[in-house]
């Protein structure tokens, strides 16, 4: 349970970091 619960953790940070870049693409355009 404990290893489900980090791989959810590092989902979300890398969908996060993700998130922020593709704003910031269309923001740029």
């Amino acid at each position: 349970m404990d290893t489900l619960f980090q791989s959810l953790y590092t989902y979300t940070q890398l969908y996060q970091e993700h998130l922020a870049t593709y704003l910031a693409s269309n923001r740029g355009q």
